[in-house]
């Protein structure tokens, strides 16, 4: 794991010459640039699910208070019909 990790870090440097100085082949230089491609795809991914768990939770969201709005929405005519009866009950008891 500790020659992964150094391949990466190697990878990073920029090199004059056809040969690092410090032993590693032109193959091991590619692994750790393949690694650490490997790593910013995984983070883009993780990103990307991330977007895509948020992006649920909202559309839930948004339906959850549709419904709530609808049933207030159908709340209003039937308390405006029981506050006519009431005030018809009212002047027919004051009649």
């Amino acid at each position: 794991m500790s020659e992964k990790l150094n391949y990466r870090k190697e990878s990073r440097k920029q090199y004059l010459t056809a040969e690092p100085q410090n032993g590693l082949t032109m193959e091991q230089l590619n692994m750790g640039a393949l690694l650490r491609i490997a790593d910013a795809t995984e983070a883009m991914a993780k990103r990307h699910t991330d977007l895509i768990d948020e992006n649920e939770r909202l559309k839930e969201s948004v339906n959850y208070w549709r419904e709530k709005a609808q049933e207030a929405e159908r709340s209003i005519p039937a308390l405006k019909g029981h506050i006519t009866r009431l005030r018809n009950k009212l002047k027919n008891a004051n009649q």
